[in-house]
């Protein structure tokens, strides 16, 4: 549901990257290490899946806590 919770933040104001897409072991740089898809099937998982949130020292408490609000917001704990 990534797309849809940065469409959420996005709707709130709050900017969110994508980083290690592809994952680190199938960026070009790494190619003559010779992985391949599948060989990190947990880390290929997760950079479908996660997301960078705004993290820089400028941030403010409040910031923060807005941050935190719109995210609690968009994925609701599950039990």
């Amino acid at each position: 549901k990534r797309d849809y919770v940065r469409r959420e933040l996005a709707k709130r104001g709050i900017e969110t990257g994508l980083h290690y897409v592809p994952p680190l072991h199938l960026q070009p740089v790494y190619r003559n290490r010779g992985y391949s898809i599948g060989d990190f099937p947990i880390t290929e998982r997760i950079a479908k899946e996660l997301i960078t949130l705004p993290m820089y020292p400028e941030l403010t408490e409040g910031q923060l806590q807005e941050i935190s609000k719109a995210l609690h917001a968009c994925v609701p704990l599950r039990s």
